[in-house]
């Protein structure tokens, strides 16, 4: 296992699970590994799995989680009792309402949103690509509907 996870855009650009059929959303950090669907990271450079049907290697820290995500992710309106999220959009512009407030985010551009708050990014046509870090995370079981 390794202690660090070197993730570059181009590899990202390339996964099999970023592509317009597919789910459009990559774990690379986790509280835990939750499933078959991920693997504790060997290396500490990061690369996609050849084929969805193969585990994708993550960085395991508790507490924290980090995907990457763009327009073709399944986005549900939530809130979390303990995490705090920061989305950071690498490409593209995208559209987030958070607590009834509408942010138009646009490369380098980033929100903060503190536990509780409803939030949800907002299908409107746009591409991007955005990072999202959870802070203070309880992983899958922190993550309600709004």
């Amino acid at each position: 296992m390794t202690s660090s996870l070197f993730v570059q855009m181009a590899k990202i650009q390339t996964d099999p699970a970023m592509q317009p059929d597919a789910r459009g959303a990559r774990k690379l950090a986790v509280t835990q590994v939750y499933n078959q669907a991920e693997a504790p990271a060997r290396d500490s450079r990061w690369e996609p799995p050849p084929d969805a049907q193969q585990p994708c290697p993550v960085l395991e820290l508790p507490g924290t989680e980090m995907a990457v995500f763009n327009e073709h992710a399944d986005q549900q309106r939530h809130f979390h009792e303990q995490a705090t999220e920061i989305y950071v959009v690498a490409n593209g512009s995208m559209v987030v309402e958070v607590d009834g407030a509408i942010h138009h985010l646009h490369p380098g551009d980033a929100v903060i949103i503190g536990p509780g708050v409803p939030h949800e990014i907002r299908k409107q046509g746009l591409k991007f690509t955005s990072y999202v870090i959870s802070s203070n995370c309880g992983g899958p079981r922190d993550k309600f509907p709004a």
